[in-house]
Formats: structure tokens, sequence, C-alpha cells
């Protein structure tokens, strides 16, 4: 389970070396970070335009699969209830 502790909204472009090594994946550089994530909102809209969310976050507990299980299911119960 996570925890979200810091979304930030930002431009492509805004995107800084910090938060693409964050993010962890591959080399964790800016350049690495930009290729998959251009290829995906190069599609989605203008990539000067639009704003995407940054999220950092923690981890805030480890579940065992029944446990995960469980949440989710719940989770999508409550949300067949709103409808």
């Amino acid at each position: 389970m996570i925890r979200t502790v810091e979304p930030t909204q930002r431009q492509f472009g805004e995107v800084d070396a910090a938060f693409a090594s964050d993010e962890g994946v591959g080399d964790r550089t800016l350049a690495f970070w930009q290729r998959p994530h251009h290829d995906y909102f190069g599609r989605q809209a203008a990539l000067g335009r639009r704003m995407l969310w940054c999220e950092r976050f923690r981890l805030a507990a480890r579940l065992d699969t029944d446990a995960a299980l469980d949440l989710t299911r719940a989770g999508l119960e409550a949300d067949d209830k709103k409808d």
C-alpha cells in the first residue's frame, strides 16, 4: 500500500532530473524518463500544453497477497454501491 506524499502538476518540459531519478526506472536519468513518457503522452495531446500529475509516494505497508486481494475486492464492492 502506498501513501501519496507530494502530488504536483507540471508540464512535460518541467519534469526535472530529480523526479526522473526518484521514479527509479531504467538508468534513472531524465532522458530515460522522457522517452517512453513522450511516446505515451505524445499520443494523448500536444506535450507543450499537457499538464501531468507527478506523484511522489512512500510505502505505507506491505500486504500479503490475500490481504491485497481482500482490499481490492472491498474497494470494487464499494464502487459498485456508488453506481
